[in-house]
């Protein structure tokens, strides 16, 4: 026997998502296409204060950052440079069926941050979207490449921290949710 009865099936997140960065030049996003396992995580530190002459404790946020990762199957390099903030430089050389793109990495100190959003969109074509306004890649590159007979294909993990961003008002300096999936129209 059920305890609990489902209390709104709108509320049910179905299927995965579009992992999406904002380009900077032209503020477009750009899907990272298909990925397994994408993820949202938001987190915090809680700072608690204490005082030698008193029972008193005083608790007060710490480091507070949303965390976006998931396992890119499209390894596009463009986009790879993207998502490093200026850390790597991408060029193209050739042209048509004769073109070669390259990824050169080493010897920068800067990642600038980056827009990144996910994307859900239901059967009714609406979206639940998660969008993190200043989000810096955690990690170099790395590139699991699987045996010539398995029936899977490489990957690079992507996984972006963010970080609040002060220059909007305060209590909405990290991420949006958005949800057009729950509202039945009426």
């Amino acid at each position: 026997m059920a305890n609990v009865a489902i209390k709104d099936s709108r509320a049910l997140r179905f299927g995965s998502c579009d992992f999406q960065v904002q380009d900077p030049s032209d503020d477009s996003w750009i899907s990272l296409g298909v990925m397994n396992d994408v993820s949202f995580t938001e987190e915090w530190t809680v700072n608690r204060i204490t005082f030698d002459n008193s029972d008193d404790v005083h608790e007060r946020l710490g480091d507070h950052h949303a965390t976006v990762s998931g396992d890119m199957a499209e390894i596009d390099l463009e986009l790879l440079a993207l998502l490093q903030g200026g850390l790597s430089e991408y060029s193209e050389t050739g042209a048509g069926a004769d073109l070669v793109k390259v990824l050169e990495s080493g010897g920068k100190r800067q990642i600038n941050a980056r827009a990144i959003k996910l994307v859900n969109t239901n059967e009714e074509e609406k979206d639940f979207t998660i969008e993190v306004f200043k989000a810096k890649t955690q990690s170099g590159i790395a590139i699991d490449f699987p045996a010539r007979d398995a029936e899977e294909v490489a990957t690079t993990t992507i996984e972006m921290r963010g970080d609040v961003d002060s220059t909007k008002d305060a209590g909405k300096q990290l991420f949006k949710i958005t949800d057009a999936q729950t509202h039945d129209g009426t």
